[in-house]
């Protein structure tokens, strides 16, 4: 399992259904498949890789998809390399939730970096 990374977090005034999970799921799916050069994704993690969309249930009104994950290495580079990601990453993905928040306005949208 990695060590941190970023998450798309969804929260809805009301539980969120299964159909509802497929829409937003199939929305993000779309959006991270547009390139914006053959092989080069629109929206990429710190290490140039297409972002992911792994679905996490989070209580019956948020859900979460796991954009990114990444592993520490060496104990001297641990704060380095997470600040590092995580300043790439949620720039990244700003267009990102705005690009959800518009196509989806039910939800509410952002973006969060942690250590798991």
């Amino acid at each position: 399992m990695s060590d941190f990374g970023a998450l798309l977090i969804v929260k809805s005034d009301s539980e969120i259904q299964d159909d509802e999970k497929q829409t937003i799921t199939k929305q993000l799916e779309a959006l991270l498949e547009e390139e914006t050069d053959p092989g080069i994704y629109k929206y990429e993690n710190s290490l140039g890789e297409q972002f992911q969309s792994t679905l996490i249930e989070l209580s019956k009104n948020s859900i979460a998809f796991q954009l990114s994950e990444y592993w520490y290495g060496d104990e001297d580079e641990e704060e380095e390399s997470f600040d590092f990601a995580k300043d790439e990453d949620e720039e990244t993905a700003k267009p990102l939730v705005a690009a959800m928040q518009s196509a989806l306005p039910k939800y509410q949208f952002s973006i969060e970096f942690d250590e798991w």
